[in-house]
């Protein structure tokens, strides 16, 4: 570099000859240039530096990566308590609730849309929105949580129960989810067969503890929970118009799929899977492999297949044989 004879190179020259950069997949985002408008650059040289340094940007691009191996602690016990083995049921509805009382379902959670009474031998509770409104939400007891925010909020409180919508797919978010201090972790309902099996096998040589598992056996997915409402939209209403609570909306697909409407309380829309998941041909084996609460979780269900299901995966669990008719129900992701 050299003192300029006659005119020196300004900053804003220099900035335009660098941010050429052609045909390349670089851009700059910001560009600064530190000069005393007293150097004489050549275009040449100037060139020649671009050239170099997007050469080099290239081949470090370009070059194998190496995986960063992260190796969790493996000797943070979690905060989990024994369980004995239970099927549990969900209820959307007070006769849904009614029908899994009659049937001895001890333990039952309960959408908030409904507001029952304690009843004596059983455990009765609430599950909490997906979506909270309203900021300043608390969790005052025991409760089913969808998402993260009030499992922090609680504090270890109450005992919490981590719903499907965490997903939570290994063991190491199990583990970090109890030390939140959720007493129970319902796994996602994306795993498979396969890692099911082996899920709480692997937590416990991992942890030196036994896990508390659920998982979902039956009831119809949530495909996806929407603000927009074609309920309304088709019949020309507002907001809180109560149609959905009259009758059973769906959408149908072009093959004549139906995916059942439902509402979360808050005009949210929450649209369900148009098959029901039904796993009751596994939960033995589900059993035996060390998940500790199963769940029926009914939806638009009507009170006599409510009863249906219970009696079935009552049955099931006896060892007796289940053959599911594979057209009225899924699998889901089990048998992937």
């Amino acid at each position: 570099m050299e003192t300029a004879l006659k005119s020196a190179v300004g900053k804003q020259q220099i900035m335009d000859q660098m941010s050429k950069l052609g045909n390349t997949p670089f851009y700059f985002e910001s560009l600064e240039v530190e000069t005393d408008n007293k150097a004489f650059i050549s275009i040449k040289i100037m060139n020649d530096l671009r050239r170099d340094a997007l050469e080099r940007i290239t081949e470090m691009r370009c070059a194998p990566r190496r995986e960063l191996l992260v190796h969790p602690s493996l000797e943070r016990s979690s905060d989990f308590k024994p369980e004995s083995f239970e099927l549990i049921v969900k209820v959307s509805t007070q006769e849904q609730l009614d029908e899994a009382v009659i049937n001895e379902i001890k333990t039952i959670y309960y959408e908030d849309l409904i507001k029952p009474e304690n009843i004596d031998g059983f455990t009765l509770i609430p599950v909490r929105k997906r979506i909270q409104m309203h900021q300043n939400s608390p969790v005052t007891g025991p409760s089913v949580v969808n998402e993260i925010g009030s499992l922090y909020e609680n504090k270890h409180q109450y005992p919490i129960i981590t719903n499907e919508f965490l997903n939570v797919t290994n063991i190491y978010t199990a583990n970090l989810i109890s030390r939140y201090g959720a007493t129970r972790v319902t796994l996602s309902p994306e795993l498979s067969k396969e890692k099911l099996l082996v899920f709480a096998k692997n937590y416990e040589e991992a942890f030196h503890q036994k896990p508390n598992l659920e998982l979902v056996v039956y009831g119809r997915v949530d495909v996806m929970i929407s603000k927009y409402c074609p309920i309304a939209k088709t019949f020309k209403t507002k907001q809180d118009c109560h149609l959905c609570e009259r009758n059973q909306y769906y959408l149908q697909d072009r093959v004549g799929n139906k995916f059942p409407l439902v509402n979360d309380g808050n005009c949210n829309i929450r649209i369900l899977n148009n098959k029901a998941l039904n796993l009751s041909e596994y939960v033995k084996e589900l059993k035996d492999a060390g998940i500790q609460t199963l769940r029926l979780d009914f939806t638009t269900e009507r009170k006599h297949e409510v009863t249906q299901f219970i009696k079935t995966f009552k049955k099931a669990l006896e060892s007796d044989k289940i053959v599911m008719n594979s057209k009225e129900f899924t699998y889901g992701r089990f048998l992937k």
